[in-house]
């Protein structure tokens, strides 16, 4: 849940509470750590996956998965390592891009990423509605630094016309996941456009669906499944 406060004839969301600052820490900075520190365990591929596998193969000798292994030299292994090497790459949190749903609050997630290490030019928030967007630029411009860039439009749109990747996609949706706010939508337009970088983060956070539809939904996803 939220808390509600009164902002001049404006009704603001709160979410300071202990329980969201530990999630958005932990969450937070997980992400980080996995694009940096940990960033090769993060690839759907291991670099050692070619190597491995022959090894696992050539063990079986006198079959035709050993021959065939066999055949794949020293210097087949390192070509592999090494294009690994450049997809994969290196990164710093100074390095790393960020995305997330602002909210009327954009300055929470915003000052755990500065406290993590990511550059505040390298983040970016969104706000469509026109209420909470006026709450978020409100604290923005009271917290005295000069960004997240705010931004007041659709990030789904931003997905579909802005030909930029994020290495790290943070939507906190207020809104079950099937809902007519449309929120699995917005995760389908960033994949679709390419826009989480590889290896990068996604984290989503969705509401539960109304008691009252719980029906519904269970019929859903009956025919999905």
């Amino acid at each position: 849940g939220h808390t509600a406060g009164q902002r001049g004839r404006l009704t603001v969301q709160t979410y300071m509470q202990d329980a969201k600052n530990r999630a958005r820490e932990e969450l937070l900075s997980r992400s980080v750590v996995a694009l940096t520190e940990r960033r090769g365990a993060s690839a759907c591929v291991r670099r050692s996956y070619v190597r491995d596998l022959r090894r696992y193969l050539v063990d079986d000798e006198g079959s035709e998965n050993a021959r065939e292994a066999a055949a794949v030299t020293s210097g087949h292994m390192c070509a592999w390592e090494e294009l690994h090497d450049t997809c994969v790459g290196t990164k710093q949190p100074r390095d790393l891009r960020v995305c997330y749903l602002a909210g009327p609050e954009p300055m929470n997630d915003f000052k755990v990423l500065c406290d993590l290490g990511v550059l505040p030019q390298n983040i970016w928030a969104f706000e469509r509605e026109g209420g909470e967007f006026s709450a978020g630029l409100e604290q923005c411009c009271g917290s005295g630094v000069n960004q997240p860039k705010l931004i007041k439009m659709n990030i789904e749109s931003f997905f579909a016309s802005v030909p930029m990747q994020f290495d790290i996609v943070y939507l906190d949706f207020c809104s079950s996941l099937i809902s007519k706010r449309m929120s699995l939508r917005c995760v389908h337009s960033m994949f679709i456009n390419h826009r989480l970088a590889s290896p990068g983060v996604l984290i989503t956070n969705f509401c539960e669906p109304d008691e009252g539809r719980i029906n519904e939904y269970t019929e859903l996803m009956a025919r999905y499944f």
